[in-house]
């Protein structure tokens, strides 16, 4: 059974093939960032920016592995959040995110029909709430 499941979520979530053409046009006519904006995109993230992330994000959502939820962050962000900014600052420095940011709990959600097939089971990700607030904040600079 686990080898079915596999072989259906393999099938259904590898890449379509992509034509050369079509990417270089994509490429091509995408826009670009001014060299200023890039400068300020690039500077480190700061704990102004993480905690208006943190206050912008939806409570009561799935935690990730480490269980730890928005709540618990707005609870003990006084003492998260320098933490947060010191870890994040080292990961964009040396190219490499937390472990913690590299991992996710994969779950099953039944969608409507037969849940006996595996078309009505929506697989989703579940990240760990410190990788959700740097991707807020992130988005927020952008």
């Amino acid at each position: 059974m686990r080898g079915r499941a596999r072989a259906f979520y393999a099938g259904l979530f590898s890449p379509d093939p992509t034509e050369v053409a079509a990417c270089r046009v994509l490429w091509n006519e995408l826009p670009t960032v001014s060299e200023g904006n890039r400068d300020r995109l690039e500077l480190p993230l700061t704990l102004a920016e993480f905690s208006e992330a943190l206050r912008l994000m939806p409570t009561n959502k799935s935690p990730g592995m480490d269980g730890l939820t928005v709540e618990f962050y707005c609870a003990f962000w006084d003492v998260l959040g320098p933490d947060l900014a010191i870890v994040w600052a080292e990961s964009e420095g040396s190219g490499v995110l937390p472990l913690s940011c590299r991992r996710a709990v994969l779950a099953l959600l039944p969608k409507k029909g037969d849940l006996r097939d595996l078309r009505n089971w929506r697989p989703v990700s579940l990240l760990c709430t410190d990788y959700k607030i740097a991707a807020k904040a992130i988005s927020l600079r952008l």
